[in-house]
């Protein structure tokens, strides 16, 4: 029991949290490269003689291209897009963007709708800025010529294939940097696809890129920016989403009953709430940094619930300065605020843990697991010092009575 209880074996927990953070951070990046192109994407991308091949970054889309010139002011591309769809019905997009950055607003887009009868569709849709409001995305020409759009489906493996020769005037948009957005959504209303879940893999599938030699621009950024949200979400799993509970066990059960370190359960408390404090707040401060690298989406509910945990973690902490003295009338009120309020902010943390996780989808699995297992295993260690707690003080009151 003491060696449960000693300092040593509590931050015993942090070398092997951080050798977590280290092997995951530097998992492997994904390679663009088409090596593992599906049957169906490769039967189509023969059809048309594309020349060039990748994988995407995102929706495990694959891409197929090649570049002709039509005449001295436009340019022809004859691609192929395919992705698996989430569910029976759904939609799949392609387009391309003359804007300086690649983003959804100002998109020329191929749509193909599946619908629920089987039938496939085509048509083009400029992306607006109402679009992003929610209003109806109908079809429409486009200042690109499309022409030749087919679209496949294979049942078994729900795979969708859209194709079609697309030719772009040269005023308007450089091959050599072409800015290309793409986009998989799971339900529409005959022509008009419905909005695509809200998803970090949905809104990150835009990209500038070079069709002459294939190559993306924004490999580099993105695998960064990969590598800073698996930073973030470690660090907030590590310090909001376990020193703080941590700390709070060590309050709640190592006080007085059952077990009493008279002066080390304080000393341990406001180690792991000052760890956790630090380390949350380092994960905060990288979000708020993948904020400003992310201006054309936010996640508002993640935002703001991370930016009251900060708020309220911070007001807890002051309690190490500003807390009234153990003959002060007013401590037994003070008390019952921190308590409260510590309670109050577990749940927080707890909720917007799993709000981020979902973000990920459909990447989320391993980490909705992990966190999974540290509050199972906080929980558990948790319920059992509860029903020490009681066993003792109900010992400890019949004997009293004899």
């Amino acid at each position: 029991m003491n060696a449960f209880a000693s300092p040593a074996s509590l931050t015993s927990v942090v070398p092997v949290f951080f050798l977590f953070l280290i092997l995951f951070i530097t998992h492997p990046v994904h390679s663009e490269r088409c090596t593992l192109c599906s049957e169906a994407f490769m039967m189509t991308a023969k059809h048309r003689n594309v020349t060039c091949r990748r994988k995407l970054m995102t929706l495990d889309a694959e891409l197929g291209w090649r570049v002709s010139s039509f005449n001295s002011q436009w340019t022809r591309i004859d691609v192929v897009f395919g992705a698996r769809l989430r569910s029976d019905t759904g939609w799949l997009a392609w387009g391309v963007n003359p804007l300086p950055k690649p983003q959804m607003i100002g998109t020329r887009a191929v749509i193909g709708i599946r619908q629920p009868n089987g039938t496939l569709s085509t048509n083009t849709y400029n992306i607006t800025s109402d679009t992003k409001m929610g209003c109806h995305l109908l079809p429409t020409a486009v200042d690109v010529e499309v022409r030749d759009t087919e679209a496949s489906y294979i049942e078994e493996e729900q795979y969708f294939t859209l194709s079609a020769t697309v030719i772009v005037p040269d005023s308007g948009y450089n091959i050599s940097k072409l800015n290309h957005v793409w986009q998989v959504g799971e339900e529409a209303d005959g022509m008009e696809p419905k909005k695509h879940p809200m998803t970090l893999q949905n809104f990150d599938s835009t990209e500038t890129r070079n069709l002459w030699s294939g190559e993306s621009e924004d490999v580099g950024r993105k695998n960064h920016q990969s590598y800073l949200r698996k930073v973030h979400g470690i660090l907030n799993m590590i310090g909001w989403g376990t020193f703080l509970p941590i700390g709070v066990i060590i309050a709640r059960y190592f006080r007085k009953h059952p077990f009493h370190l008279k002066n080390w359960w304080f000393k341990i408390h406001v180690m792991c709430q000052i760890l956790g404090y630090f380390v949350g707040t380092a994960g905060w401060a990288i979000g708020l940094i993948l904020g400003t690298k992310s201006p054309y989406y936010i996640f508002h509910v993640h935002r703001w619930l991370g930016i009251f945990i900060f708020t309220f973690t911070t007001l807890q902490m002051l309690a190490l300065r500003l807390k009234p003295s153990v003959n002060d009338e007013y401590r037994k009120y003070w008390n019952m605020y921190h308590h409260l309020l510590g309670y109050a902010l577990l749940a927080v943390i707890i909720l917007n843990m799993f709000h981020g996780i979902a973000i990920l989808k459909p990447d989320n699995a391993v980490w909705n697991w992990v966190y999974i297992g540290i509050l199972v295993l906080l929980s558990g260690v948790a319920l059992i010092l509860e029903i020490h707690t009681w066993i003792k003080f109900l010992n400890d009151r019949n004997g009293s009575k004899k």
